[in-house]
């Protein structure tokens, strides 16, 4: 392969990466009061399941949630430590907002 080929394919493959990596932030970015909702109920339970994370993006109270409105709040706020999340997506590895269980 020549020198000019291998260039312009790592061109494209940059320019994939730097597409995708734009259009998870927007997407993140779009359905950020839902992320605060389950960071929030994920913080009060620790382990979801598969339904628990449905009625919690659907902007519903799970059971039993805390006094203060748990998971169905109008703006729960993001624990300190998960703040850098939305501008550092893609460069975090072996991070997560908790466990959920399918």
């Amino acid at each position: 392969m020549s020198e000019s080929l291998k260039q312009q394919v790592d061109e494209q493959v940059r320019l994939m990466l730097v597409e995708a990596r734009d259009g998870v932030r927007a997407l993140l970015r779009s359905r950020l009061p839902e992320l605060h909702c389950l960071a929030q109920a994920l913080q009060e339970r620790e382990t979801l399941t598969a339904e628990q994370i449905r009625e919690v993006m659907a902007g519903e109270q799970l059971p039993g949630a805390g006094a203060d409105g748990g998971a169905g709040a109008d703006k729960p706020e993001l624990p300190g430590h998960l703040e850098g999340v939305l501008v550092n997506v893609g460069a975090t590895q072996g991070g997560h907002l908790g466990k959920a269980a399918a």
